[in-house]
């Protein structure tokens, strides 16, 4: 079995050269070995790897403390981490979060409850870390997707934990009784190699340890005390490695063997929404102004907080889920869920018009742990453009954007976007071109090749009395694409909802695609056009007959208005020389087709 196979292993033997003190750990997060031996002398690799033959589903732990540097406060699910200095970061299988932080030099003792669902990793303890798996079946995963590196951590704010006090140094340093010796050892030698030169480590600090343990009642062997002086030696080494550049970085991954793909067995692909929504990806609804985009989004999040069907068809996954809408309202908000529904106890959380912006760090941090601790598994955001500073069109910007969105789904949550359309102008993309359905977004042509699922609302058209919007699906990794369909909308004063209307078949008659691009002409021109302007302009798709029938049946469907040009003259508008019967067409704008959501 390769590292590859074993993720665990190779993080172990990683941590070790960063020089950390690396055990094997159990599932139920307890040491597979005998390990207080670890919190003052590390594993060798080829320990690693003979812990790992023995154990290779084991976990990967560290040992906290002076012999690895590191203080690690431990906030489980629910805690309150908001007045911890950001600093590295993992995520707990459990919902929680590991803030990692450096040692002081002096001794911090482990400690639990120091606040509400709070503890503290440090001298004697130790921590789970990424890629461990949790009995839930999740992940414990670096923030950002960045793996541990020791010039990371910020200072351990021992100011907010009242029961780590600093001992005096000269305490230490005068000589310990047993049963402290190997903690202050380790201590005291972080404080000698930190301060001095490195070159002068052997000349200088070892003879100065050595001196220390003479004075200690009584001294520990030195061998034992050595085995310390190595350990911190490559610890305080590895934080004053040069960066690592690009090259350095670059791991060569050994190719998989074709009958090794072959016989692999995957699981079936996990949705929030079955066929539309991809658990743990990124998926993008898209639609011109008008479309009811963010009134689809609220149904959305409502039939997953309550496990419901979209559009009373598409089954879900029930969870929490949180909004963040940087163009609307909370008065608007307040009006769609009334709309939308008569259950106001949902576990929904919205941020409102706050600014977030994906592309800073900071506030991507804050609003993934608030997620987690809320129990969040889908992420909505209105819209794609509102919630980055960088250039939409630029294919590298929009890279830039991807990235940061994939720092959510590797945190294991479910992330669904809006995006507006381009003006289309006179011909728009018929259901069946799922190229030019794709390509109706706004933006660099990345923005599709991003995400995992894409949903386009393409039109809103009226059949007698029934309103609908023609959704088509685009891009699917995990499935088969979903034929086009309609979303039947229903809707009076005070109430709205959609639901499925089957599969959308297109029409392709004269008449129709006439219909479409004479109510799209004069939804681009409020100023009214001459009938025989309109026929020259659909003459390329339907002769003069099929053009008044179109106008006819526009007419009839209060989509469109027809008025004289004496009946505009009495209306102060002045068309011109001509026939005082000749018609002129306007769209309808109290039509119920023409209001807007």
């Amino acid at each position: 079995m390769t590292n590859t196979e074993q993720p665990c292993l190779s993080a172990a033997l990683e941590y070790e050269a960063l020089g950390l003190s690396v055990i094997p750990v159990s599932q139920d997060k307890k040491p597979l070995i005998p390990w207080k031996l670890y919190q003052t002398a590390r594993a060798t690799t080829d320990q690693l790897r003979t812990w790992w033959k023995q154990f290779p589903n084991a976990n990967v732990g560290v040992v906290t403390g002076a012999i690895s540097g590191l203080v690690v406060v431990d906030i489980e699910n629910g805690g309150d981490s908001s007045d911890l200095p950001l600093t590295v970061m993992s995520f707990t299988g459990g919902g929680g979060n590991h803030f990692f932080y450096k040692h002081p030099g002096y001794t911090v003792n482990c400690a639990t409850r120091i606040k509400p669902l709070t503890d503290i990793r440090g001298d004697g303890g130790y921590v789970v870390m990424p890629p461990s798996a949790h009995p839930s079946g999740k992940k414990y995963m670096w923030f950002t997707g960045f793996d541990y590196d020791p010039k990371w951590p910020l200072p351990f704010p021992d100011d907010l934990f009242q029961t780590n006090q600093r001992p005096a140094q000269q305490s230490i340093s005068e000589g310990v009784q047993e049963g402290m010796r190997n903690n202050s050892a380790t201590s005291y030698a972080g404080t000698l190699l930190s301060k001095i030169d490195s070159k002068l480590w052997e000349r200088v600090a070892w003879p100065a340890l050595k001196e220390w343990n003479q004075r200690c009642r009584p001294p520990l062997p030195e061998q034992e005390l050595r085995a310390v002086f190595d350990s911190i030696a490559k610890r305080e080494g590895a934080k004053h490695q040069p960066a690592k550049t690009q090259e350095d970085e670059r791991r060569w991954r050994e190719a998989v063997p074709f009958k090794d793909l072959a016989s692999a067995e995957f699981s079936e692909p996990e949705w929030a929404v079955k066929g539309l929504v991809p658990q743990n990806c990124i998926t993008v609804l898209s639609g011109a102004p008008g479309l009811y985009k963010s009134f689809l989004l609220s149904h959305i999040a409502i039939c997953c907080a309550k496990g419901d069907k979209v559009f009373d068809e598409y089954t879900t996954r029930q969870q929490a889920v949180m909004i963040v809408d940087e163009e609307n309202s909370k008065r608007r908000h307040s009006q769609r869920i009334k709309m939308l529904t008569d259950d106001h106890d949902l576990p929904i959380y919205y941020h409102i018009a706050k600014g977030f912006r994906v592309d800073d760090d900071w506030q991507t941090s804050t609003l993934i742990n608030e997620a987690r601790q809320k129990g969040v598994g889908l992420l909505m955001f209105d819209t794609l453009v509102r919630i980055h500073g960088l250039d939409e069109n630029n294919s590298g910007d929009i890279n830039k954007v991807y990235q940061k969105l994939k720092n959510f789904t590797q945190a294991g949550i479910t992330v669904l976007v809006t995006h507006h359309h381009r003006k289309q102008g006179i011909f728009k993309p018929k259901p069946s071109d799922l190229m030019g359905a794709a390509e109706a977004m706004r933006g660099s042509s990345d923005i599709l090749g991003m995400v995992d699922s894409h949903l386009a609302i393409l039109s809103k058209n009226k059949d007698g009395d029934e309103t609908y919007l023609v959704a088509v699906q685009t891009k699917q990794r995990d499935a088969e694409l979903i034929a086009p369909f309609k979303i039947r909308v229903i809707s009076d004063e005070e109430k709205i909802c959609f639901e499925h209307g089957g599969e959308y078949e297109e029409r392709a008659g004269a008449v129709q695609e006439a219909k479409e691009i004479i109510l799209s002409t004069l939804q681009n021109d409020t100023s009214g056009m001459p009938k025989k302007k309109l026929e020259e302009i659909v003459k390329h798709v339907a002769k003069s007959a099929s053009a008044r029938a179109a106008l006819r049946e526009l007419e009839r469907e209060q989509r469109i208005v027809s008025k004289t040009r004496s009946g505009l003259r009495k209306e102060g508008v002045d068309k011109g020389p001509g026939g005082s019967t000749e018609k002129f067409y306007f769209t309808c704008p109290n039509s119920a087709y023409e209001t807007q959501f």
